[in-house]
């Protein structure tokens, strides 16, 4: 279930998201994609990854317009040890 709402323009807070794991992602992946990250320091994200203008980073953005709470942010490609594609996500009405 994701919680917060740094992805609230395509993802609610609450919604149930399915995730495909991204084997050997290192060498290569689509970018321009929502992805669930999880760096080196235990952080689980899920981001929009596009290209950086710095090549030892990647460029994480938010879609939420509120830009000076959620705003984009590069992340260094070493930090990210595992990738997930974010295939589904649906908001369970009770």
């Amino acid at each position: 279930v994701l919680t917060g709402n740094s992805m609230s323009r395509r993802i609610k807070n609450g919604s149930v998201i399915g995730l495909k794991k991204i084997n050997e992602w290192w060498e290569y992946f689509p970018t321009n994609e929502i992805y669930a990250i999880v760096t080196s320091n235990g952080y689980r994200l899920i981001k929009r990854i596009t290209k950086s203008r710095d090549p030892k980073c990647y460029r994480l953005v938010s879609e939420n317009p509120d830009k000076d709470n959620y705003p984009d942010q590069d992340i260094p490609k070493h930090y990210i040890t595992r990738l997930f594609k974010v295939i589904i996500a649906t908001k369970i009405i009770n």
